[in-house]
């Protein structure tokens, strides 16, 4: 059964895939799957679609920086860009912690 946020990830999949046309469709899906993947385990889910929008465009935006200037190495690999955000949200929020 499909979820209000599966529905959600599913538009937003669109919408950066419409966004990114220099990008394939399979990066974009590839990429926000791995995004939302960050949220496993939060018990807060009804923002997980906004952070997993805009920490994927992020990412996409730099894979299209980092093709666009042609340099080597992975680029969606390399877009970590220090601690997850994640992780601060849930610091400040006990309710998004993972249960233990």
């Amino acid at each position: 059964m499909e979820t209000d946020e599966d529905q959600q990830i599913e538009a937003v999949t669109a919408r950066l895939t419409e966004h990114n046309p220099g990008i394939s469709p399979e990066i974009v899906a590839t990429t926000v799957d791995e995004v939302r993947h960050r949220f496993d385990g939060c018990l807060v889910r009804v923002f997980v679609p906004l952070l997993v929008e805009r920490l994927a465009d992020d990412k996409l935006a730099n894979y299209t920086r980092s093709h666009s200037n042609h340099t080597k190495g992975s680029a969606l690999a390399s877009t970590n860009r220090g601690p997850d955000p994640s992780a601060s949200i849930r610091a400040q929020v006990p309710e998004l912690a993972p249960e233990r």
